[in-house]
């Protein structure tokens, strides 16, 4: 949907873009995920993140990001935000923000500036896509 080419397009309506799903990721390991991605933003977030298929990954990880790159541990310390695991994998490419899927209640602020630092920081130019069909 964000796509230049709509934006060459005389009228964009006419050119009638779809949405459709052809990118999903399930994190496996959380920290060397976090810490293997690139951020746009510095931030300092604890996240309390549930994970019932596995186990190793649930718990509260403090993300301290630093020119685009995170340090995460985990913390005995009190979470900023709560979260699924689906949706750390739904923000983790950059497409979702943590603040749409706060707005609508799938990730619950414990710090009220904590959404908005996550958010920022792990927001991409341009929505993930996958143009190979697998």
């Amino acid at each position: 949907m964000d796509d230049e080419t709509l934006l060459l397009a005389s009228d964009p309506r006419a050119a009638r873009p779809s949405l459709i799903d052809n990118v999903w990721v399930r994190i496996l390991d959380v920290k060397a995920a976090l810490e293997g991605r690139g951020y746009a933003a510095d931030c300092d977030v604890t996240i309390a993140l549930t994970d019932s298929q596995v186990p190793d990954n649930a718990g509260t990880w403090r993300i301290v990001v630093a020119g685009g790159e995170a340090a995460v541990t985990r913390t005995d310390s009190a979470a900023d935000l709560s979260l699924n695991i689906q949706e750390l994998g739904a923000a983790y490419l950059g497409g979702t923000s943590i603040a749409a899927l706060a707005r609508i209640g799938l990730v619950t602020a414990h710090t009220p500036t904590a959404v908005a630092a996550l958010s920022a920081a792990m927001r991409g130019d341009q929505d993930p896509v996958s143009n190979l069909g697998f």
